[in-house]
């Protein structure tokens, strides 16, 4: 179950960078891959779901990205270069966002510390990597049909 649907999710992304450029295929590629992923952590093992840790990982990127939404374009009116402002955003918003999930989930008893340190931990490697792979470039072009090239 969980374990083949995530090699099936990542066998979808890499055929995705093979239609990336090839319009209306790469929307649905992207729209079968987020299915893929979607499927995959539906099927979590128990052994972590208990913990939320997918709940944690999702939240720390939602506040990630709804705060980026913010606050690059501030930094991009206070004459901060684009790659700047985009990293620094970044950075910014994945560091708060970790910080009150962990603590929101531990004063709940969601989860455990050390678990939502994990969720924190795996949240930034998604967004590093999502920079890392050209993100930030394609970014600050802002063509949303060369964001299929992130994913």
């Amino acid at each position: 179950g969980f374990y083949t649907m995530g090699a099936v999710a990542v066998l979808g992304t890499l055929l995705l960078r093979l239609y990336a450029d090839i319009y209306p295929w790469n929307y649905v590629g992207l729209a079968n891959v987020t299915l893929m992923v979607g499927v995959c952590w539906g099927l979590l093992p128990e052994r972590l779901s208990y913990s939320y840790i997918h709940i944690q990982v999702l939240a720390i990127v939602l506040f990630s990205a709804l705060g980026n939404l913010v606050l690059a374009p501030l930094l991009t009116g206070e004459k901060v270069e684009p790659w700047s402002s985009i990293v620094l955003s970044h950075f910014v918003t994945w560091l708060v966002g970790s910080a009150l999930v962990i603590v929101l989930a531990s004063e709940f008893g969601f989860s455990t510390y050390p678990w939502s340190l994990l969720a924190s931990t795996l949240a930034g490697l998604l967004i590093t990597s999502a920079l890392a792979f050209s993100g930030v470039t394609l970014m600050v072009h802002c063509n949303p049909d060369s964001f299929l090239h992130v994913v």
